[in-house]
């Protein structure tokens, strides 16, 4: 198989590559014209990222990471991302190539894309570079779940090298808690005389990183927008202060962002306008655009709601039929494990129904404003319907959470009362 993918390579290499980079050579026009806005630190271009590429020196980056879109119909502000398979591999190569031709001897390149691309882009990459790592961000699934697979919790990401022997990696940047030594607390027995486990270890090659939400301050109207929390560990580990780090496809430019706050120099490429503004904007570049232009104007990326309820003109019809329940003061609880998913858990001051003073909803679905009161639907029907000042737990369901927590450990937490709860993508159970 492997014989076969070669020569797959070799033929779209012919087509286009000499040497192992890309050969410069004429392109359908994008009708984008290419600008240029930039400060010492910092230089977007604005355009076509293959044009663009072709204006970077050779072996000038000492980091690039890659997140472009992923060809599954995402609309990046009126540019749709959808193109046929063979098509899109095919370009995906092309600027791929272009990267390894900027990268210097020693830098660091990380791709993201789809589980459904990665392995066509890993069998292409590992024919030009050496990959160092395959990495997997892991995070919480969406709030509708596959019903006849296995939903996508994870994206991949892979971290290449054009030299495996010389390329930076400072570990000790990105040292996490080891849980082994800094809780636990436990000796290594093994070693004369015995010690301490280590408190810090460099992170394995599964990172738990949120996804960005519409409370943080860090958002930003983009639908495929990376957490910083994610770039820093990129950018800390394969690069030094004064590194020139390059994002082909900048989007949020929150690469550009991470980048200057830890003392590197940018070079993003972007050809929507409003995300450009956005860089313009993050990274303080002098430009055209007036303030009221480059304002920052946050925007949902969902309402929270499926595709069947957006469609659905019965939906008020449904509400009235719920069974509401209106508590005294309430919580939302996480329960982690095999079937992760939010349940409310709500408390009454003098007794509920058959005398309990509690209740938990049958797992949240969805979450509405409701003046004073946040309605919470549950997957049974139910409606919680809980009023705004009241989050807290009482005597009447704080037995109940510590019960909780005996029973299930650190597999039950806590929501926060400041989360957004109309930003949550809610786990049906």
């Amino acid at each position: 198989m492997r014989c076969v993918h070669r020569l797959a390579a070799t033929a779209v290499l012919k087509r286009g590559f000499e040497h192992g980079y890309l050969k410069q050579r004429n392109r359908p026009a994008t009708g984008v014209s290419m600008k240029e806005y930039k400060s010492e630190i910092a230089k977007i271009l604005h355009g076509d990222v293959s044009e663009a590429l072709q204006q970077i020196e050779s072996n000038s980056v000492d980091l690039i990471f890659a997140d472009p879109p992923y060809n599954i119909g995402k609309d990046f502000d009126g540019l749709k991302d959808e193109k046929a398979e063979g098509e899109f591999l095919n370009w995906a190569y092309e600027w791929i190539m272009e990267c390894h031709r900027v990268l210097k001897d020693n830098g660091t390149f990380y791709l993201m894309n789809s589980t459904q691309n990665m392995p066509y882009l890993d069998i292409f990459c590992r024919e030009h570079f050496d990959i160092v790592s395959r990495i997997v961000w892991a995070y919480d699934s969406s709030g509708v779940q596959a019903k006849r697979y296995f939903g996508s919790l994870y994206e991949p990401i892979i971290m290449m090298v054009k030299d495996s022997k010389s390329y930076t990696f400072n570990y000790k940047d990105i040292e996490v808690e080891a849980k082994t030594g800094a809780k636990r607390k436990l000796i290594d027995y093994r070693k004369n005389p015995p010690q301490p486990y280590n408190t810090k270890k460099v992170p394995g090659n599964v990172w738990e990183f949120p996804r960005v939400r519409f409370k943080m301050d860090e958002y930003e109207n983009h639908p495929t927008q990376k957490p910083e929390a994610l770039l820093e560990r990129v950018i800390r580990a394969s690069s030094n202060e004064g590194d020139l780090v390059l994002d082909p496809f900048s989007g949020s430019f929150s690469t550009g962002a991470v980048a200057i706050r830890f003392n590197r120099k940018f070079l993003g490429i972007e050809i929507n306008e409003s995300y450009v503004k956005m860089g313009i904007r993050r990274l303080s570049i002098p430009s055209h655009y007036t303030s009221e232009e480059l304002r920052k104007e946050k925007v949902r990326k969902t309402k929270n709601r499926s595709k069947k309820e957006r469609n659905d003109d019965s939906d008020t019809q449904i509400k009235m039929e719920m069974t509401d329940y209106n508590p005294d003061n309430w919580v939302v609880i996480k329960m982690n494990g095999d079937d992760p998913h939010y349940r409310v858990l709500a408390g009454w001051s003098g007794g509920y129904l058959d005398g309990d003073s509690w209740r938990m909803n049958s797992g949240i679905t969805r979450a509405e404003d409701a003046g004073d009161r946040f309605n919470f639907y549950g997957s049974s029907g139910s409606c919680y319907s809980c009023g705004k000042e009241s989050y807290t737990l009482r005597m009447n369901n704080a037995h109940i959470w510590a019960k909780l927590q005996e029973m299930h450990g650190d597999k039950v937490e806590m929501m926060p009362e400041d989360t957004d709860w109309l930003d949550m993508d809610w786990i049906i159970k």
